[in-house]
């Protein structure tokens, strides 16, 4: 009726537009691509046949058509495995700048942030160790972000735990057995957290037929890209304020004494242990450009994939 202006049922000409106009006319047919309703509306037009009643419903702008198909899912799914290059090639260039960056300046960092002298071997072990061990956390935050993209929120939890776990254990070991300190305690960090990006990779592998990449998947494009920096530096750019502002704080307990840095550092151990389960549950998990839904019959579990986005820019979440 949009194009012929005759009715499809009844050959009716007395064909009405109803245009998206929530003062005036019901909205209902609306579709909305967010939680939050006055965000993210897509209006759909109706054209109504007055003799007969039939109805057609249109979305009319081609914009609006790719936020629908964005929402859930165009299925396209060469453009997916694309964008999934995409994050791992970013991945590999932000890895690389941020240890160009940190390793070099670990010491004069400390000497920043006021680090008493009797502590700062200690700190210095610990951090320069962490930072070597950023390509492992950027490994497991983009497997457990493009998991959660294709609707398995379940995974990137148990491999969590599973780190957890390591973590735990390597820490007993390499304290307690070998006597490694601070540095133990670090490579235990590290280690734990290469395992859980190493268990989400091979998870996605073996469970998700449509991430299987073909040799042109893999070529860096410009727009894919642009895109993922585009959506995803802001997500970063949000997590470091917190990162920041934790950095500023414990610079100020630093001026206090040894005692005093031992003391916050315990105490904020056991709030982040008590605090863990709320603030998972309540936060929403970063987005990650390209959204890009994938279809139950395109998974080899099975399971109705939920549209959810994933981002390179999570990989800023190590700094905490």
């Amino acid at each position: 009726m949009r194009w012929g202006r005759a009715c499809p049922k009844c050959g009716g000409k007395r064909i009405v537009r109803i245009p998206d106009h929530p003062g005036r006319y019901a909205s209902g047919s609306n579709i909305y691509t967010s939680t939050f309703t006055l965000m993210g509306k897509v209006p759909v037009i109706r054209y109504v046949c007055l003799a007969c009643g039939y109805v057609e419903h249109w979305v009319e702008e081609p914009e609006q058509r790719e936020a629908l198909a964005q929402a859930f899912g165009a299925g396209d799914y060469r453009q997916l495995r694309r964008y999934v290059a995409g994050c791992v090639w970013l991945g590999i260039a932000m890895s690389a700048l941020l240890l160009a960056l940190t390793l070099p300046t670990t010491r004069a960092l400390l000497k920043l942030m006021g680090t008493p002298e009797e502590q700062m071997g200690y700190a210095y072990d610990y951090i320069f160790i962490i930072f070597i061990g950023i390509p492992a956390t950027i490994l497991y935050n983009m497997g457990a972000c493009v998991l959660r993209s294709l609707g398995d929120s379940k995974s990137p939890v148990w491999f969590l735990a599973i780190a957890s776990v390591i973590n735990i254990v390597l820490d007993l070991l390499t304290v307690c057995v070998l006597g490694m300190g601070v540095a133990g305690a670090a490579i235990a960090t590290v280690v734990s957290q290469l395992g859980s990006g190493v268990l989400c990779v091979w998870y996605m592998r073996k469970h998700f037929a449509v991430l299987h990449m073909e040799k042109d998947d893999w070529r860096l494009r410009k727009a894919e890209a642009l895109r993922l920096l585009g959506m995803g530096v802001p997500v970063g750019l949000q997590f470091s304020i917190t990162a920041i502002g934790s950095v500023m704080l414990q610079s100020a307990v630093n001026s206090l004494g040894a005692v005093c840095v031992s003391g916050v550092a315990v105490a904020s151990r056991s709030t982040c242990c008590s605090a863990a389960r709320s603030t998972r549950w309540l936060w929403p998990q970063p987005t990650l450009p390209a959204r890009t839904s994938v279809r139950a019959n395109m998974t080899a579990s099975g399971r109705v994939p939920t549209p959810v986005c994933c981002s390179a820019s999570s990989t800023a979440r190590y700094i905490s």
